[in-house]
Formats: C-alpha cells, sequence, structure tokens
C-alpha cells in the first residue's frame, strides 16, 4: 500500500510512505520526493514497482524555480530500503554530432544573453550525468558555452560543487565512474 502526502507548499514537499500488507502490517519506507511529481511504475517488469522521482538539488540554482532542471531519478526497492537504479537510469550516448545540434540549436534560441548560461544548458548537463553519460556532458559545454564569454571555469565549478550537495551524488558518481 502507499500513501502519499504533500504538504500544501506552493511546490513543496511531496511524501509517500510504502507499506507492506501480509500477515503482519510495517512500513517500508518513507520517501522525500521533495518539490515536485513522483510515480511507481515497474519499469523493468519483475513485478515490483519503481520509484520515479526527480532530482531537486539544482531548484532555484542561478534562476527561478520555475526554470530549474531537475533531473529524473529511479529508485528500486532492494535490501529493505529504496535505492537507486542505475541500470534503468542509463541511457547509451548520444553522437558529438547529437550534442553539436543541441548546443546549435541553445545558441539561436537567443536564451543566453549574459555570461551566466541559460538554465537549459545545465538541464542537458544534469540529463547525461543522471543516465550515465558525464563524459558526455563535459563535451556538450564546451560545445555549448558561446565563444569570446568568460567565466566559463567559475560556472563549471560552482556546478560542480552544486552536484555534489546531491543525495544521489554518490551513486551518480558511481554510475559514471570510467565512461
Amino acid at each position: 500500500m502507499v500513501i502519499s502526502e504533500w504538504t500544501g507548499g506552493a511546490h513543496c514537499c511531496y511524501f509517500v510512505y510504502a507499506f507492506e500488507i501480509g500477515k503482519r502490517f510495517r512500513r517500508l519506507a518513507t520517501l522525500d520526493a521533495g518539490d515536485g511529481p513522483l510515480d511507481f511504475e515497474d519499469l523493468d517488469r519483475d513485478g515490483i514497482l519503481e520509484f520515479l522521482m526527480r532530482d531537486w538539488t539544482f531548484a532555484y540554482w542561478k534562476t527561478c524555480f520555475a526554470c530549474s532542471p531537475a533531473p529524473r531519478v529511479i529508485l528500486r526497492f532492494r535490501s529493505a530500503a529504496y535505492r537507486m537504479a542505475p541500470n534503468l537510469m542509463r541511457r547509451p550516448p548520444p553522437t558529438p554530432a547529437e550534442l553539436a545540434t543541441r548546443a546549435k540549436e541553445l545558441w539561436e534560441s537567443g536564451k543566453w544573453k549574459e555570461e551566466l548560461p541559460s538554465p537549459d544548458v545545465w538541464s542537458v548537463m544534469l540529463d547525461l550525468i543522471y543516465t550515465g553519460n558525464a563524459r558526455q556532458a563535459w563535451e556538450f559545454i564546451e560545445m555549448a558555452w558561446r565563444p569570446g564569454v568568460p567565466g566559463k571555469e567559475d560556472f563549471l565549478k560552482d556546478f560542480q560543487v552544486q552536484l555534489a550537495k546531491s543525495r544521489f551524488w554518490p551513486d551518480i558518481k558511481a554510475m559514471n565512474r570510467g565512461r
């Protein structure tokens, strides 16, 4: 049995309580989904529901909440807890041509007018990192950063500091090791 709770804030906070119903009734997990959407789905068709949520570590980071990228995280129940499921999150890497096309689209969108890139830039980076394609995220920022625009090193340092604040960072980092 699953019970969800919304605390009534503007966009926060969502909790899910998972219970086992059987010979005895017990709580299996309390899941903090943070600021937004959550769902259960049997993605690997093993009869056990995975928990789908967003990582809100970048909420309000250098932008408004509505513009804040929040990459998808998939948790699966194992060893008596919900834990990140890297095998369900991983996707094949995009080709260099696909990355170049995406970078060109961002340039042509006109959204990047100041030194700080549009949140669309780090949204692409986060999507790549959270799908096991960190190497391509760093390639993408090299392609996407507008020539002559200063601040890339500072942005990347700040981005990495923020990324390390995620409660999922140890698993994300492990998923990207060697990639």
